[in-house]
């Protein structure tokens, strides 16, 4: 019989991953790990879920402002549900990032329709929380709440206190979480990025646009747009004196993307500029798209002719890049589907596997000998009868 592996601490769950400390989406998958027997589609699933629940904030703002039509969610839906985030959709892991969309979105609507230190800034603050604990990225809520803030403190007197306590709570969280932080070994410097302005600025342009096309030029040329139409619409919100226009979380939304992209060219712009069309990033960086379209909207009201014609511009460069996406994602959903099959093929037959096979399952063939059998002991992951079951009526 394997030896069976102590449970870990709970402090474990707080462990660095990378750069991030990912709490919730450990907690959450060790759950979904114990009651489906280590089947790995269930976290899969619940991307799927935290994606529709961050979808519900996005539709109540759309329908707070009872002159915009239901309809106009329609290219909200395009870019939350793309296929473009294969990664995200496809491999159960990446639930983190789903999860920290997911609460991203839940503080932001929560903080806006906050109007003093009550239970919806509480929620705000909650969510916040978790989001920092889900994905290193989580942590620019914080300064994008507070842009929110400043926007809507022109048409609310009531902001100061519950601004006080948004960054008191942000500043606990960034103390918790780099108390004991280490630089990820094998990962580029970021000085590295600084001595190379050039490559920094191109890896964050490119990192803006890459939810809608794959190409380098064509994201690069993207971003460019979506940067100066960021910063017009922020420019026309603050000249609002009258506050006659609610900025909602549009512009949150957008603080928080561009700041995701600022943190990946830091930090991954040593690996090469291609890195930024990962498809895992999209679903965070598609929120500049979000942001600006749910802006864009609010602006109708003051400047029907010049919004209506930016928002036509932005809603036919979202389908555009949608299609392509969603091509795209089909076809790389059928490879990981098949490879996908093999590799529980030759899990399940790990025994009789050379090493060259058992390295395309995981790059240390050995890991795999060692942990395959308390697998198979413990009728988990591909060894139980119910994923196996499951497995057969899926592939008829």
């Amino acid at each position: 019989m394997p030896r069976i592996a102590p449970i870990p601490p709970l402090g474990a769950l707080f462990d660095q991953h990378n750069e991030h400390r990912i709490f919730l989406p450990r907690a959450l998958m060790l759950g979904l790990h114990h009651l489906s027997a280590f089947d790995t589609r269930w976290p899969m699933f619940g991307s799927w879920i935290c994606l529709a629940v961050a979808a519900v904030p996005l539709y109540r703002e759309i329908r707070s402002d009872r002159q915009i039509s239901w309809f106009a969610f329609a290219p909200i839906t395009w870019l939350l549900f793309s296929l473009r985030q294969q990664e995200n959709l496809l491999w159960g892991w990446q639930l983190q990032i789903c999860m920290c969309a997911m609460l991203v979105i839940t503080s932001l609507a929560l903080l806006s329709r906050s109007e003093k230190s009550d239970a919806t800034l509480a929620g705000a603050i909650a969510a916040g929380v978790g989001a920092s604990f889900s994905f290193s990225t989580g942590l620019l809520v914080w300064p994008a709440g507070l842009f929110q803030c400043l926007l809507q403190s022109q048409s609310s007197g009531r902001w100061r206190g519950r601004l006080a306590l948004w960054c008191a709570a942000g500043a606990a969280v960034y103390l918790f979480y780099f108390h004991g932080y280490r630089k990820p070994a094998g990962h580029p410097s970021m000085l590295l990025a600084l001595r190379s302005p050039g490559t920094l600025i191109e890896y964050f342009l490119v990192s803006i646009g890459t939810p809608l096309t794959t190409n380098v030029a064509y994201a690069m040329a993207i971003g460019v747009l979506l940067v100066i139409g960021s910063a017009l619409c922020f420019w026309v919100v603050r000249m609002d004196r009258g506050g006659h226009l609610a900025p909602g979380i549009g512009p949150g939304l957008v603080i928080f993307s561009l700041g995701t992209s600022a943190t990946l060219a830091v930090a991954r712009s040593g690996f090469g500029v291609p890195q930024a069309l990962a498809s895992r990033y999209c679903t965070l960086t598609a929120f500049a798209l979000i942001g600006l379209y749910l802006t864009v909207l609010r602006l109708r009201r003051l400047f029907r002719v010049p919004a209506s014609v930016g928002l036509v511009c932005l809603v036919l460069l979202i389908v555009a890049g949608t299609i392509q996406g969603n091509a795209d994602g089909v076809i790389w959903g059928r490879q990981t589907r098949a490879a996908r099959q093999a590799m529980r093929a030759d899990l399940f037959s790990f025994d009789a596997q050379p090493d060259s096979v058992l390295a395309t399952i995981y790059p240390n063939p050995a890991v795999i000998r060692e942990r395959a059998p308390l697998l198979r002991a413990r009728n988990l992951s591909v060894f139980s009868t119910r994923c196996r079951r499951v497995s057969v009526v899926c592939n008829r």
